[in-house]
C-alpha cells in the first residue's frame, strides 16, 4: 500500500493555494524474510499532483529539500545500520543520505541509522546489527531497516512493533575487500535493497513524517559554530560550522567518507538536531540468556536543540508514541519547525555534558 506522508500533503496544499558485537547474533536470511504488519499512521490520506506544481518541486518530507520527481517521494524509506567504531572508518555512502540518526550503542561509541527516501546509494557501509532503539524511531516512518543481524529477541521485538527489515543473506548487501576485519566489510545497494522489499511485500510508502520542517521566519539570535557532545569518556564528537554546513570531527580528527572510487571528503550536514533523552538498558525477555543492550527514551519530553545557519534554537520535545511525531517548542512554548536541510538527528544521553561556542 503506497501513502504520501501528511507533511507533503500540507506542502502541496500550500502550493495549490498559491498557484491557485552482535557479529556472533543471528542473520536474516533471503528466504526468511522477516515482517510486520505496518504501524499505522496518525494521518493518511492520498492527493493528486499538477505539472506547475512539478515544475516547482515538492519539499521532501524528511528534511525540506525540494524534488522534482514525485515518484521518488512516493516509496518507502530505506533505513540502514551504519557503524561508527574506529575500524569502521572512513564509512561510505552517508554523504548520499537524506538524514542520519545517531545514537548511543555498546563500548561508548554510536550507530548511525541513514535514511534513504528520494535519494539512493550503490556503495553505502558498513552495515552493522539491530538494536532496541532502531523500532522506535522507525516505526514513525514505516521504514525498512537494513541490518547485518542481531540478536534474535531484539528481531522479533522489532517486527512486533510494526517495523519490517532484511539483513544478510540477501542482494544488495555484499562484502568488500577491504584492510579490515569482517564485521566491518559489508557493504550495502540501496536501490537493489528496494526490490528485495518490493518483492517481500513490505509496504512502499512514508507513514508520516518525524517532524514539521519549515522556513526560519528569523535566525534565532544566539550564535553557535562549535558544538561538543561528551558522548562517553574519550569520545566526544564536535561539530564545527563553516561554509554553510556543519562538519563532524571524531576528537581531533575530520571524519570523512570515501566513495567506491577511493574518492574523499569529510562528512558535513545542513542542520543538526539534538534530542536529549534518558539512557537505559533494554533486557531480553524472561527466559532468554542473552544480554540487554543499551537503548534511549525517544517518547516522552525533553531537551532539544536546533541548529542551522550557524545559529542555534534551544527548545524542548514531547512525542505521545513510536508511531507519533515529535513536535519541538521554543523556550516561550511556542511550536517550532526544523528548517530545510539534511540533517545529522543526535538522540543524545541526557545528563552528559553538550557545550556550545
Amino acid at each position: 500500500m503506497k501513502r504520501l506522508p501528511i507533511v507533503l500533503l500540507i506542502a502541496l496544499a500550500v502550493i495549490f493555494a498559491a498557484c491557485s558485537g552482535d557479529d556472533a547474533a543471528k542473520t536474516l536470511a533471503a528466504e526468511s524474510p522477516v515482517t510486520a504488519s505496518s504501524s499505522t499512521s496518525t494521518s493518511t490520506s492520498s492527493t493528486s499532483t499538477t505539472t506547475t506544481t512539478m515544475d516547482k518541486g515538492i519539499p521532501s518530507p524528511i528534511n525540506g529539500l525540494l524534488v522534482y520527481d514525485p515518484s521518488l517521494l512516493d516509496r518507502r524509506v530505506i533505513a540502514v545500520k551504519i557503524d561508527n567504531h574506529p575500524a569502521a572508518r572512513p564509512q561510505s555512502g552517508l554523504q548520499e543520505a537524506d538524514a542520519v540518526i545517531e545514537y548511543l550503542a555498546e563500548g561508548g561509541i554510536g550507530r548511525f541509522v541513514a535514511l534513504f527516501h528520494h535519494s539512493d546509494s550503490e556503495y553505502l557501509g558498513p552495515v552493522r546489527s539491530i538494536r532496541p532503539t532502531d523500532f522506535t524511531i522507525l516505526a514513525r516512518l514505516d521504514a525498512t531497516l537494513v541490518v547485518s543481524g542481531g540478536q534474535q529477541w531484539v528481531q522479533n521485538l522489532t517486527a512486533a512493533n510494526g517495523v519490517s527489515y532484511m539483513g544478510e543473506g540477501i542482494s544488495g548487501l555484499f562484502r568488500v575487500s577491504l584492510d579490515r576485519t569482517w564485521e566491518h566489510t559489508l557493504y550495502a545497494n540501496t536501490t537493489v535493497l528496494r526490490e528485495n522489499a518490493d518483492a517481500y511485500g513490505f509496504d512502499d510508502g512514508l507513514a508520516g513524517a518525524l517532524y514539521g520542517i519549515e522556513e526560519w521566519e528569523a535566525l534565532p539570535e544566539e550564535p553557535v559554530e562549535r558544538v561538543s557532545l561528551d558522548w562517553a569518556p574519550y569520545n566526544t564528537v564536535t561539530w564545527v560550522y563553516e561554509d554553510g554546513s556543519y562538519k563532524r570531527f571524531e576528537g581531533v580528527h575530520a571524519l570523512e567518507w570515501i566513495d567506491v572510487d577511493g574518492n574523499r571528503g569529510q562528512l558535513a550536514f545542513d542542520v543538526l538536531i539534538i534530542i536529549e533523552g534518558n539512557q537505559y538498558f533494554y533486557y531480553p525477555p524472561p527466559g532468554d540468556t542473552t544480554r540487554a543492550l543499551p537503548a534511549i527514551e525517544t517518547t516522552g519530553s525533553g531537551n532539544v536543540y536546533i541548529l542551522s545557519e550557524g545559529r542555534m534554537l534551544r527548545g524542548t520535545w514531547q512525542r505521545g508514541s513510536i508511531t507519533g511525531y515529535f513536535s519541538f517548542y521554543d523556550l516561550d512554548g511556542n511550536e517550532v519547525a526544523v528548517p530545510p536541510g539534511v540533517p545529522w538527528i543526535s538522540f543524545f544521553p541526557a545528563g552528559r555534558s553538550i557545550s556550545f561556542s
